[in-house]
C-alpha cells in the first residue's frame, strides 16, 4: 500500500480553498495497482469525490448522501402499486406494468 497526497487549490463562490486529499492504493488480484481517494470526511476509500452545491470540501458520495436519480426514483410509486394492486386484486408488478404503458 502507497501513501501520497493530492493538493488541490480553488474557489467556491468567491472564497479560495485549499484542501489536501490523500491517496492509497490496493493491490487488486490481477496485478498491478489501485489507486483510491480517502474521503475527507469518513475516512474511507473513494474512486470518486464530490463537491456538492453550497459545500466547500470535496469528499465521496457516501460522506454527502448523494444518490443516483434512478435510485431515488426505482421504488417511488412502489407503494401505490401495491395499494391500487390490493384494491383492484391485480398484482403490483402488473398494476406497474399497465401504468408504465399508460392504460
Amino acid at each position: 500500500m502507497v501513501d501520497a497526497s493530492l493538493i488541490l487549490d480553488f474557489k467556491v463562490r468567491g472564497h479560495v480553498v485549499k484542501q489536501t486529499i490523500k491517496l492509497t492504493t490496493t493491490k487488486p488480484y490481477y496485478g498491478g495497482q489501485r489507486w483510491w481517494f480517502v474521503c475527507p470526511i469518513l475516512g474511507s476509500r473513494a474512486s470518486k469525490l464530490y463537491l456538492p452545491p453550497g459545500q466547500q470540501t470535496f469528499a465521496s458520495r457516501k460522506a454527502y448522501g448523494l444518490t443516483y436519480q434512478s435510485c431515488r426514483e426505482s421504488g417511488q410509486y412502489r407503494s401505490l402499486y401495491k395499494l391500487l394492486g390490493a384494491q383492484t386484486g391485480i398484482d403490483p408488478k402488473n398494476v406497474e406494468r399497465l401504468m408504465k404503458a399508460g392504460f
